[in-house]
């Protein structure tokens, strides 16, 4: 039952940092959750004031607030807007790399 002292090196041994490649997703991810959080549903105001009138509730901010309560609450819409931009370009990526994929196997 006794581990050999490699398995006990390796389960004290702390996590591998981020690679590049890890940290770089994860700053996508991070920049457009943000993206999704904060400049989205303040698009989405901007253009529903200009189609539809004055937000009833006040202005911005008082999207906002109504946006992360909606969250809060576990709302699909609002989740779908928050993460939106991070899967609209994962999505992206995706139909790059199979297009490349083809490219180079054509090739």
């Amino acid at each position: 039952m006794n581990a050999s002292p490699k398995q006990n090196a390796a389960a004290t041994t702390p996590p591998a940092a981020l690679s590049s490649r890890g940290r770089r997703e994860l700053t996508i991810l991070v920049v457009l959750l943000a993206f999704g959080l904060f400049i989205v549903p303040l698009l989405i105001w901007v253009v529903g004031r200009g189609v539809l009138g004055p937000f009833e509730d006040g202005g911005p901010f008082a999207l906002l607030v109504d946006f992360f309560n909606g969250l809060r609450t576990g709302s699909f819409v609002y989740w779908a807007v928050a993460i939106g931009p991070y899967l609209m370009v994962m999505v992206l990526r995706g139909l790059w790399h199979f297009a490349r994929a083809a490219d180079r196997a054509a090739n």
